[in-house]
């Protein structure tokens, strides 16, 4: 009998243990997750909605910008690079991650990834989006997946938005 007792006793002690874990796990990714896209919306603060040379007639990266470093202006960042990808390709080196406030690659990030969608919106309707240079707001949304190196395909962990007019 007292075998069964201490043997429930140590089940229930290993198991407390795995939630823990699990809670512990889920906290840290979160608060990794809310720290990078902190990055982002650090970077794009001090930056107009359209190039200083080029205003309204590009949207996206303009010629011979190529990186996060070399982008000037909000628009720069409309599907996060000139080729449409995330930054942070999961599992690929050091060579790729996520960036931080300056538009550097940050190192050991292995499996983060950073979405950045930038859209013009209705300035009476903030919810309703325009076309691309058609307004003077703009909704940024950065969107943070983790994908562990056994995972199939990335989870998203968070999102953040916000209106800048500039």
């Amino acid at each position: 009998m007292a075998t069964v007792i201490l043997g429930t006793g140590v089940l229930a002690i290993v198991q407390a243990q795995q939630y823990f874990y699990k809670q512990n796990s889920w906290s840290t990714q979160t608060s990794t997750a809310t720290f990078l896209a902190s990055e982002i919306r650090e970077l794009l603060f001090r930056m107009p909605r359209n190039d200083p040379i080029t205003g309204l007639d590009n949207w996206g990266p303009e010629a011979g910008e190529d990186s996060p470093e070399d982008y000037d202006d909000l628009d720069d960042f409309d599907g996060s690079d000139s080729n449409g990808t995330i930054w942070g390709a999961p599992w690929e080196g050091e060579a790729n991650g996520p960036i931080n406030s300056r538009g550097q690659i940050i190192p050991d990030m292995q499996g983060w990834s950073q979405d950045i969608t930038v859209q013009n919106v209705d300035p009476m309707s903030i919810w309703t989006t325009d076309v691309d240079g058609s307004t003077d707001m703009v909704m940024v949304t950065v969107t943070i997946y983790y994908q562990g190196k056994f995972d199939a395909s990335p989870t998203e962990i968070t999102s953040m938005k916000w209106i800048s007019k500039r």
